[in-house]
């Protein structure tokens, strides 16, 4: 899935959990996103593009490319990080390995974030900007890993994650 940054992702602000935060940094996809590599100012080779998001059986909607919640993941917590991720409460399939909590009932008021996650054991695969692609362990730093999900923070990340 695409790489949204720090989330959540807002549709409408008008109705969201009221406990939840509203602070989001954006990363290189997006819906109606138009970000060019030049707009990639903390580097290509330093963040992420795509990863794994790990899919629950029956109606679930993540990794369901023919909604707009469905397609992006967010950095705010490391690869295979069991806190729920938080979208469609009738698309919410939470399992043992996946866990979910639906946060709003209809399209004009989505409240998005999805934590990469894969059935590899002790991490994800995924892409950078420049191409390559990186096995991330599930004990990255998130310092790190949130850095990776930013285009424009100024972090330098360097290879050793």
């Amino acid at each position: 899935m695409a790489n949204n940054g720090i989330g959540p992702f807002i549709e409408s602000q008008a109705s969201y959990p009221s406990n939840a935060s509203t602070v989001t940094i954006e990363g290189p996809i997006g819906e109606n996103s138009k970000t060019t590599l030049s707009s990639i100012i903390d580097g290509t080779s330093n963040t992420a593009l795509l990863s794994e998001l790990r899919r629950t059986p029956g109606d679930d909607f993540r990794g369901n490319l023919h909604y707009p919640e469905g397609n992006f993941y967010h950095h705010n917590y490391v690869p295979n990080d069991l806190t729920p991720d938080l979208f469609r409460t009738t698309f919410c399939v939470t399992k043992d390995f996946s866990p979910c909590t639906g946060v709003y009932g209809d399209y004009a008021t989505r409240y998005i974030t999805m934590t990469a996650r894969s059935f590899h054991t002790g991490g994800v695969n995924m892409a950078l900007c420049d191409g390559s692609i990186r096995f991330v362990k599930s004990s990255i730093n998130s310092g790190i890993w949130k850095a990776l999900g930013t285009i424009s923070n100024g972090e330098v990340i360097g290879n050793d994650f």
